[in-house]
């Protein structure tokens, strides 16, 4: 029996979607879900199960794997795996940085000015 098991096609269509998904949230949109067999599921969960596909993917989704990854990450051959390996990269890239940002906002959001130049302290009577 053969190691090398083909991803299902509706698992291709979800990861087409996921790359998209990743891509917009790259761009400063909400993370999404994305579809499989018409349930939303996790992008995270279509990488998962892609990574274990060692089967080549089709060459567009491949070039498409290679515009929307890191620089120096994408895909290192044409299989389902690799794919899935620089795919995750990139979403980990678009976390790491969201969560640098959403630290350092709170602090500014917190000063708040007491009083503003020239109005009187205290409570109006």
């Amino acid at each position: 029996m053969s190691d090398i098991r083909q991803l299902p096609e509706s698992y291709v269509a979800s990861l087409r979607e996921a790359v998209e998904a990743i891509d917009d949230f790259g761009r400063g949109g909400r993370e999404r879900s994305v579809l499989y067999e018409g349930r939303p599921v996790r992008v995270g969960y279509i990488i998962g199960v892609a990574s274990q596909y060692r089967d080549v993917m089709p060459p567009d989704l491949h070039r498409r794997l290679c515009e929307v990854a890191l620089p120096g990450e994408e895909p290192g051959d044409i299989t389902f795996s690799a794919g899935a390996k620089a795919l995750r990269a990139r979403y980990n890239d678009i976390m790491k940085k969201r969560r640098i940002k959403a630290d350092a906002q709170p602090f500014a959001a917190q000063w708040v000015p007491t009083s503003r130049a020239g109005e009187p302290k205290g409570r109006p009577e």
